[in-house]
């Protein structure tokens, strides 16, 4: 979890993490030289559980977040990655035991991500989306769209790691996907799993499911 100045918000991804029922996690949470009180935040959390991993940049590597991940990367001990942003947070608690269960019997696949539950800033939602499910379907339309959303995906450690991690690129996940491509299959849980916080408008309504094939 990179995070930069989200002291108000930081927490609420962190609880989510902590509340899963899978529960042999390191939460590995990188503070990008924040000046908010978001690192004094995290260590207090860090103090009340152990698992929680804080590392602070002294200086701010926007707008190449790819140096951040590939730190988390490099720390990270555990067979799997799942990424989580700092303004989003994982609405079931079953979300990491689900995407485990799908890697350990699924050998062939590296990747596995989820649907998402976009709300405003007065938690209403406002849309929810499913990417592309089976990894033929995904390839058919990778170079179109990214087929992942960041924040629902649980990939393998080694898979990530032997095709050099992120790159510096405008959507340095979406290149890391099609990498991975090459490693393995590619898949999506037809499920919402997480929820993702976004400023919109609430002048009208909107509600509405969205689906790709």
């Amino acid at each position: 979890m990179p995070t930069y100045n989200r002291a108000h918000l930081v927490g609420r991804a962190i609880e989510s993490v902590i509340s899963q029922t899978f529960q042999d996690w390191e939460l590995i949470v990188i503070d990008d030289a924040s000046t908010d009180g978001t690192l004094e935040m995290l260590h207090g959390w860090r103090n009340k559980d152990p698992r929680i991993v804080v590392i602070h940049n002294a200086v701010n590597q926007y707008p190449d977040i790819s140096k951040t991940l590939n730190q988390g990367l490099a720390v990270a001990r555990g067979k799997y990655i799942a990424r989580v942003d700092d303004d989003d947070y994982w609405i079931a608690p079953e979300k990491l035991e689900k995407q485990i269960a799908f890697l350990e019997t699924h050998t062939d696949h590296v990747l596995v991500g989820t649907g998402v539950i976009v709300v405003d800033d007065a938690g209403n939602e406002r849309y929810r989306y499913l990417k592309r499910e089976d990894d033929a379907a995904i390839r058919r339309g990778a170079l179109a769209a990214n087929p992942f959303t960041h924040s629902t995906v649980m990939y393998r450690r080694d898979a990530a790691l032997s095709v050099h991690g992120y790159e510096k690129y405008y959507a340095e996940d979406w290149m890391l996907w099609l990498k991975l491509g090459n490693r393995g299959k590619l898949h999506n849980l037809p499920e919402f799993l997480r929820v993702s916080f976004r400023l919109v408008r609430t002048d009208y309504p909107v509600k509405c499911h969205l689906t790709q094939s």
